[in-house]
């Protein structure tokens, strides 16, 4: 490969396409508790592939996900999140007491809130509506908060990036709100990606990051998207994501949905230039 630092996409994934199913169990340490867990229900062959290579916009789907059929329906399109190999579950692996092979519903749904709420503090940047940023990101005496339904996150107070608040203009709503996404994908990335090296096909050495699970792939799509690193945009024809980072021109649509398009151009010229010359009768 000669892409570089790009190759880094090349992150491979394993899935059992409609293999998963919903169960609710109790966990051992709290018996009176019922939650809902994802498992795989036999052992076939699973399929390898490119998540973030095959599938642009992964991480948006994932965003939107609210309910239990949902997350039912990805993991059984994606495969698991790997939760049990991330790090800041380890409490929770041990309180839920359940077997690993279950990843818990109500995990999936709060990672999937939490990134629906970047993605939507990112689009209100990309798209300069700092009237509906206003709403998120609020100012006190205290600080600076970002808000979402009953509950607020610091950005900048006393104890936290008070040097921020310096350098902040009062009211302001895209530095805090800058700051507000980098630190949740911080947070939320450590320890779920290794840094390495690549060699190219040129004998050129690249930085490489290897994430270490599905959920690791999908905070690490939105930082590259966050950052510029990738740019992605809706199929007009389809509205699904696509990766256009290195395209020169503008591209609207899927490649395949291009062609149709213009095959569809092309053959109603057709017709409508034999019916211009096809004799009268």
């Amino acid at each position: 490969m000669s892409n570089g630092a790009n190759d880094y996409w090349r992150f491979a994934w394993l899935r059992h396409p409609n293999q998963w199913i919903l169960e609710v169990h109790s966990p051992a340490k709290h018996p009176s508790r019922k939650l809902e867990f994802l498992r795989l229900q036999e052992e076939s062959k699973p399929e390898v592939y490119y998540p973030l290579e095959e599938v642009p916009g992964i991480s948006r789907r994932f965003a939107g996900l609210n309910d239990a059929q949902g997350v039912l329906a990805f993991a059984n399109t994606f495969g698991p999140l790997g939760l049990y190999g991330v790090d800041r579950y380890a409490r929770t692996r041990e309180n839920l007491d359940i077997d690993l092979d279950l990843e818990p519903v109500m995990l999936w749904r709060n990672e999937a809130e939490t990134l629906s709420r970047l993605y939507r503090v990112w689009d209100l940047l990309e798209a300069e509506d700092n009237g509906a940023l206003k709403q998120i990101i609020r100012w006190s005496k205290e600080g600076v908060t970002a808000g979402f339904g009953n509950g607020r996150l610091c950005i900048a107070d006393g104890a936290s990036n008070r040097d921020w608040l310096r350098r902040w203009k009062s009211g302001d709503v895209i530095g805090p709100a800058k700051l507000f996404l980098i630190d949740q994908f911080n947070v939320h990335m450590q320890h779920m990606a290794s840094p390495m090296l690549l060699l190219d096909s040129k004998g050129g050495i690249h930085p490489y990051n290897s994430p270490s699970c599905l959920l690791a792939a999908l905070w690490l799509e939105f930082g590259q998207v966050a950052s510029g690193v990738r740019r992605q945009q809706p199929c007009e024809s389809c509205g699904q994501w696509m990766d256009v980072t290195n395209n020169r021109t503008y591209k609207r649509k899927h490649d395949h949905w291009a062609r149709r398009e213009k095959m569809a151009r092309y053959r109603e010229r057709r017709r409508n230039t034999n019916a211009e010359t096809e004799p009268a009768r």
